[in-house]
C-alpha cells in the first residue's frame, strides 16, 4: 500500500465529546501497523507523534526508513515507515503471522478501552485537566508497548 498514514474516527454521542470522539491513528501503512487510541481530550499528542514542519528530503526518508530497522521511542512515524519498509522489502514471508500479530494487539488495546471507559467518564466530571492528561498517557504507554513488541518481533530472525 501507498498510504503512508491513516486514521479512523470514532463518533459516540453518549458521552462528551473528550471522551467521545476517540481517533483510532496509525502513522505507518495501515496494511502493516497498529492503529492506537487517541481521545479527543487529550492535553496533547506524545511527544513522540511530532515531527518536524517541513517534509524530509529522499535522502532523509532513505536515511530512516530503508537503511536499517529503525524504531525509536521518540519518532512515532519514523519506526512505523521503516517497520513497514523492512516488513515489505525484506521479511515479506511474514506478512501473513504479522498482520495477526498487529489484530491480536489492536484487539487487546481496544478492550483496554473498554474496560476503562466508565473509569474514565467518572474521572472527566471530577477532573477534566486531570483526564485529559491521563488519556494522553494512555495513548503514549500503548505506543511504547507497540514499539517494543516490534522490536521483538523483527529481532527474532
Amino acid at each position: 500500500s501507498d498510504t503512508r498514514t491513516s486514521f479512523v474516527a470514532q463518533l459516540r454521542g453518549d458521552r462528551p465529546l473528550d471522551l467521545g470522539i476517540l481517533y483510532w491513528t496509525t502513522l505507518g501503512s495501515p496494511c502493516n501497523s497498529v492503529y492506537l487510541p487517541f481521545h479527543f481530550g487529550i492535553d496533547k499528542f506524545p511527544e513522540a507523534y511530532y515531527t518536524q514542519p517541513e517534509i524530509p528530503s529522499d535522502s532523509v526518508y532513505n536515511s530512516k526508513v530503508e537503511s536499517s530497522l529503525h524504531l525509536d521511542n521518540g519518532e512515532a512515524y519514523w519506526s512505523f515507515s521503516s517497520a513497514r519498509f523492512i516488513l515489505d522489502h525484506e521479511m515479506n514471508y511474514l506478512e501473513a503471522e504479522f498482520h495477526q500479530k498487529i489484530a491480536d494487539i489492536e484487539a487487546r488495546i481496544s478492550k483496554f478501552v473498554k474496560e476503562n471507559e466508565a473509569n474514565w467518564l467518572k474521572s472527566y466530571k471530577s477532573d477534566k485537566a486531570l483526564i485529559s492528561i491521563e488519556l494522553r498517557e494512555f495513548s503514549e504507554s500503548h505506543y511504547l508497548k507497540v514499539i517494543k513488541l516490534l522490536r521483538a518481533y523483527f529481532s527474532r530472525e
